[in-house]
């Protein structure tokens, strides 16, 4: 019998080997005959095709896990042991890997290709360094155990390799348990536990600024942040609180005894949340449960997980354990949106529903669009990982090689200072086109205050009684400590004519641009003048006051050259004319007490007798 299969894939599938080239002459048209059959050849049939592998499913028949397996070659019988030995490796991998990496800058140091405190503390601690490397491999490993030997229980297997698979998936699941149990016991053993009844409020929100979802929030969480909110599902629960008692006590952190031996169950979550990892062990159990012992049952199996997952996805919501926001955006909302998502569609698949053929494969290829995109975002923030960790290894350094990365360093840093705290920190105000804040009036809450439909740029303040007063006050101090000066010898010196200016001393309390339109500046003191010039500054004709002085000296039969008139200062006309001034005619040079009295009676103003007139 000749079977013609035209090369390429169908000569694959439907053909024998076929005959060496050349072609005998009898069959210029390809066409030969199908290899004969070799009765010595154990893997040589009558049949077209190739034989099933012991443990594997039919063609046409490969669902659930065991169909999942086929497409590796893998028989399920065998799915678990091949999972233990892959665990076990990697763990000692990573073992070897840390002693390789240690012995490595022993060999450099040695050599002098590095200084020899380089990496010193890891060189001297890489024991410790290497136990938690491995308990991270451990539970890396926790999930793939537990599902495949749950797995393997629903199947049929030998008395040996269930007791091998009963026996690991003991040790697996007390040792995980042990571990986390003493990490939580050396971080509250000095605290109490308490229950408390609260609620969960499923509020409104935004996702990503547009996309509208439900928050839940813990009801007295909201209390103590003094947060309102517009509830839209509340459920009663019980809370769960542990009262640490010690007020000393160091944050997670911080403790460095903590660290060195349970940093690989608190490292990368918040200070409020360093205990994520167990309810993490919990969840991993649970849904390990549903995939490996479930596979009997599909309907239960596929129901459940999606129920399962959406109950995880709300708990992860409220709890938001990681400190990064790249593991938040992966782990929290990436990871779990894509689960969710891709469990829910698999529903589809189940036989009950007898789902078209293509309508299937374009279910299956969403599916893979869905995982696509989820590793795609895992790329792009394992390259922003890697920057930040650039950044945080070159944090001692003042420069980067890269200035345009100088300002994105500055604020990474910022944003790790706020978030090392985990305080509650409120919203940002959302800002609009125009650049205008613009905040969401929430239902029961108290709106922003009006804001006013002017802005005042600058004040003009007008002269007042209590400014001339005060006025008045330093021209009497400045003049009585010019006299002073002047008694004791010290002559002032002057760019105009011994002059001396007040400028470094008391500064002016008018200005002339306050003043209206039309009117001039007046200086609001006098210059003193030395003893010594004191003629030189009589002889000025717009000298009233000295013309005054001068006549009534005369009249007293004192002439002009009293030592009274040797004595005048040149003080402000309107306080000359003053009948309470110290300054004025018949009274002699005033002392600090005059002036404290003279202020004291200006506070408390008291009848003053009448000044007797000179002529």
């Amino acid at each position: 019998m000749v079977l013609n299969t035209g090369g390429g894939l169908l000569a694959q599938i439907y053909g024998r080997s076929l005959l060496q080239s050349p072609l005998p002459k009898a069959y210029p048209s390809g066409i030969v005959k199908r290899a004969p059959y070799n009765a010595s050849n154990p893997f040589d049939y009558t049949w077209s095709g190739k034989p099933v592998m012991p443990g594997m499913p039919l063609p046409g028949t490969r669902t659930g896990l065991p169909g999942t397996l086929a497409g590796v070659d893998i028989p399920a019988k065998d799915a678990f042991l091949i999972s233990l030995i892959w665990v076990l490796i990697a763990i000692g991998l990573t073992a070897l890997s840390i002693t390789i990496l240690k012995y490595s800058l022993e060999i450099l140091v040695r050599i002098q290709r590095i200084k020899e405190d380089r990496l010193a503390y890891f060189r001297s601690h890489w024991t410790g360094y290497m136990a938690q490397a491995c308990l991270r491999a451990f539970l890396t490993g926790f999930f793939i155990i537990m599902v495949m030997s749950m797995f393997q229980f629903t199947i049929r297997a030998t008395a040996a390799v269930v007791a091998v698979t009963a026996a690991t998936f003991a040790i697996f699941l007390l040792s995980a348990t042990v571990l986390v149990a003493l990490a939580c016991r050396a971080r509250t053993r000095l605290g109490t536990f308490v229950t408390t009844p609260d609620q969960v409020i499923f509020h409104h929100s935004r996702f990503l600024g547009f996309l509208p979802v439900l928050i839940p929030a813990w009801a007295s969480t909201l209390q103590e942040r003094e947060q309102q909110v517009r509830p839209a599902i509340t459920v009663s629960l019980n809370r769960f609180r542990h009262i640490n008692k010690n007020t000393l006590q160091e944050s997670v952190h911080m403790d460095q005894g903590y660290l060195k031996m349970y940093g690989w169950f608190s490292s990368r979550y918040r200070r409020t949340r360093w205990w994520f990892l167990a309810y993490y062990i919990v969840y991993l159990a649970g849904r390990a449960g549903f995939l490996g012992a479930g596979a009997l049952s599909p309907l239960a199996q596929v129901y459940g997980l999606l129920f399962f997952e959406v109950l995880a996805f709300t708990v992860v919501i409220i709890l938001n354990p990681f400190e990064g926001a790249r593991n938040t955006a992966l782990a929290v909302w990436m990871l779990s949106i894509s689960k969710i998502t891709t469990t829910g569609l698999s529903i589809a698949f189940l036989p009950a529903f007898k789902l078209d053929r293509i309508i299937a494969t374009v279910v299956g290829v969403i599916i893979i669009v869905i995982q696509g995109l989820l590793v795609i975002g895992l790329m792009i923030l394992v390259f922003l990982s890697v920057i930040s960790t650039w950044m945080s290894l070159t944090r001692n350094r003042e420069e980067l090689g890269a200035e345009y990365l100088e300002s994105v360093r500055v604020k990474y840093f910022e944003s790790m200072e706020a978030k090392a705290p985990d305080t509650y920190r409120p919203p940002k105000p959302k800002k609009t086109k125009k650049g205008k804040e613009k905040e969401e009036i929430e239902e029961g809450k108290p709106g922003p205050p009006p804001v006013p439909g002017f802005s005042v740029m600058s004040v003009r303040r007008a002269p007042k009684i209590e400014d001339e007063e005060d006025d008045d006050m330093d021209d009497d101090v400045l003049n009585d400590l010019g006299v002073q000066n002047g008694a004791n010898g010290q002559e002032a010196t002057s760019p105009r004519g011994g002059r001396v200016s007040r400028t470094g001393s008391v500064s002016s309390r008018r200005s002339v641009n306050s003043l209206p339109r039309g009117l001039r500046g007046h200086r609001s003191t006098w210059s003193t003048k030395d003893v010594g010039q004191t003629e030189e500054g009589l002889d000025r004709p717009d000298s009233s006051l000295a013309q005054r002085l001068a006549e009534g000296n005369d009249t007293n039969g004192s002439g002009t050259g009293s030592p009274f008139v040797e004595e005048v200062k040149r003080v402000s006309s309107r306080q000359s004319l003053r009948p309470n001034s110290p300054f004025s005619p018949g009274r002699n040079t005033p002392t600090r007490e005059t002036l404290a009295r003279h202020a004291e009676e200006r506070r408390y103003p008291t009848p003053q007798p009448a000044i007797p007139d000179l002529e």
